[in-house]
């Protein structure tokens, strides 16, 4: 099923920036990838205890909630030498580094 899910998602090999938002709470997680598919594949795996990635807050929200509770999205492809970049903007405008599951501005 994720594997259908993130077909759905992201092609394969596409470097951007993707958002995790909270279903029911609205709180968002914005991260950024060479590989945005493998990347949240890693963030499902460790939200389901088979850490592959730093725990993060946005791990165990999910968690707790449940995956179904929860929403990935490609925000945008990007180069890689634009990522931090990218990263950073999109933390700025979502704010979710104040409202959300990031622990910093980003990049």
């Amino acid at each position: 099923q994720t594997t259908a899910m993130l077909n759905r998602i992201v092609p394969k090999d596409v470097s951007g920036i993707y958002k995790i938002t909270n279903l029911l709470d609205k709180k968002c997680y914005i991260g950024r990838s060479v590989n945005v598919r493998q990347r949240l594949t890693q963030h499902i795996k460790s939200s389901i205890g088979l850490g592959t990635i730093a725990d993060q807050r946005v791990h165990h929200a999910m968690r707790d909630e449940g995956l179904n509770n929860f929403m990935f999205e490609l925000l945008e492809e990007c180069d890689k030498d634009k990522l931090a970049e990218r990263e950073k903007y999109y933390i700025k405008v979502f704010q979710s580094n104040i409202w959300g599951y990031n622990m910093s501005g980003g990049g």
